[in-house]
């Protein structure tokens, strides 16, 4: 949906970059894990990805063309809880970007705070940036519009099973084809992956902390 602020995903902060982020998520990023998974800790599935400051998530990004190398984070970290307009909301520190993105969890899902300049004053409005829970041919409208449908909730990515899969509604224009975004629920954003010119890439999760 990354957030889909992805990593976001990022790889929907790629596409969205182009309204801010990749999710900003083209480029805006469980129960349990099998002993081949990447280190870390989970805090189960009640949340599709728990926040708590001190949670991080780093991810092996394939940066072999320049595009790819500028819209993609490798690691995002939870660093503040604050208020925002009357909500609550914990700030995500992307590597590649200069300001946190906002996010809280609700009893349906992860949203995202869009940020708009009014006078002198940030005014932050939640949209969701995933469902949870969630069931297959579900869709999402997420952050700048962008939607995504799950297609599968049993796929299997980086050495993680049980994952969610989602797909863009409307396949992405031009070079970018077979987009697909990967969570799991109590940790988040496993990876995305997809075909760019010809070639296929693969963004994936190698160490996070959750709590």
């Amino acid at each position: 949906m990354s957030e889909r602020i992805k990593h976001f995903n990022i790889k929907r902060m790629k596409k969205l970059i182009g309204l801010l982020t990749v999710g900003v998520v083209l480029c805006l990023l469980i129960s349990s894990c099998s002993k081949d998974n990447p280190a870390g800790t989970s805090s189960g599935g009640d949340v599709i990805r728990p926040l708590a400051i001190g949670n991080y998530w780093i991810y092996d990004i394939d940066t072999s063309t320049v595009i790819h190398s500028i819209f993609y984070c490798d690691t995002m970290r939870v660093v503040s809880y604050e208020n925002l307009n009357g909500n609550t909301a914990y700030g995500i520190k992307y590597n590649c970007f200069p300001t946190l993105q906002y996010f809280n969890n609700k009893i349906d899902g992860q949203y995202y705070f869009m940020q708009t300049y009014h006078d002198t004053t940030y005014e932050y409005s939640p949209r969701m940036y995933i469902k949870y829970p969630i069931a297959i041919n579900d869709t999402i409208t997420g952050p700048f519009d962008a939607k995504f449908k799950c297609v599968s909730l049993s796929a299997a990515f980086n050495n993680f099973s049980g994952c969610i899969d989602l797909i863009p509604v409307i396949e992405y224009q031009g070079d970018l084809t077979n987009y697909h975004e990967y969570w799991r629920a109590g940790i988040g954003l496993i990876g995305t992956e997809y075909d760019y010119k010809g070639k296929h890439y693969r963004n994936r999760l190698v160490d996070y902390r959750v709590q």
